[in-house]
């Protein structure tokens, strides 16, 4: 499967924007905070954890990029986040189901 990073037909600025960030290592970033968080974690707290270093479209981009890796799922499950509005869940899959 091909990952669209930018949309090619788009504004200089989206491949501008793509070219200025390690995907790789966001995702690797993203994916090792949700990790710690067995029973899930919403995206407001990886957002926290993150911290402000990083934009906040660089970050919950790589949601859906690791979504369809395969690599994190969204739960059923939905938590409040800091607006009072529900979050879905997210948890990493363990690192043997990625092997296959």
């Amino acid at each position: 499967m091909k990952y669209k990073l930018y949309a090619k037909k788009g504004h200089v600025t989206s491949a501008e924007a793509k070219a200025s960030i390690n995907v790789t290592a966001m995702e690797n970033m993203v994916y090792n905070i949700i990790k710690k968080f067995p029973k899930g974690v919403i995206q407001d707290d990886v957002l926290r954890i993150a911290g402000d270093d990083y934009a906040y479209s660089t970050v919950t981009a790589r949601f859906k990029d690791l979504t369809d890796k395969k690599m994190v799922y969204r739960t059923e499950e939905t938590r409040p986040g800091k607006s009072g509005r529900q979050q879905t869940v997210m948890v990493a899959r363990p690192a043997r189901l990625l092997k296959s």
